[in-house]
């Protein structure tokens, strides 16, 4: 069974407008790649409290992409896992608004997860488990 690689998605100018009003976030026309330049690891549960409050689709998912990188900056595995324990279970939920961002964050162009993102493999367990993968050899 193959992966298949879901359409791309990105944030829009309004969501990012109006998140960075909203979180008082830097919002400049030079910051190519926002969502990861303003994510603050220290200011997770702030993410998270605003992200379950959204309704709007586009915001959720540009927050999402904020909470990601906030977890991937988090410099001790004790914080990497208490914030984890956090997202997984919106990731799962949200499943088909996130997909884009779990494939691009499980980085399966490899197989070498030591030269992945820290939060490769627990993107790719989401990933499988949303797409009833059980057994991961036959993933090709």
């Amino acid at each position: 069974m193959l992966l298949q690689k879901p359409p791309f998605r990105c944030e829009t100018r309004q969501a990012i407008d109006e998140l960075a009003k909203e979180l008082n976030l830097p919002n400049e026309p030079h910051m190519q790649d926002w969502s990861w330049e303003v994510a603050n690891p220290l200011d997770i549960d702030k993410y998270v409290q605003h992200y379950l409050s959204l309704t709007d689709e586009d915001k959720k998912f540009a927050l999402m992409e904020i909470i990601i990188q906030a977890v991937e900056n988090q410099e001790k595995t004790v914080e990497f896992s208490k914030c984890w324990g956090v997202l997984e279970p919106i990731l799962k939920e949200n499943f088909s608004l996130h997909k884009w961002s779990i494939w691009y964050w499980s980085f399966f162009e490899t197989d070498d997860l030591a030269n992945c993102w820290l939060i490769a493999p627990f993107m790719r367990e989401v990933w499988y488990s949303a797409n009833g993968f059980f057994d991961k050899s036959s993933i090709g």
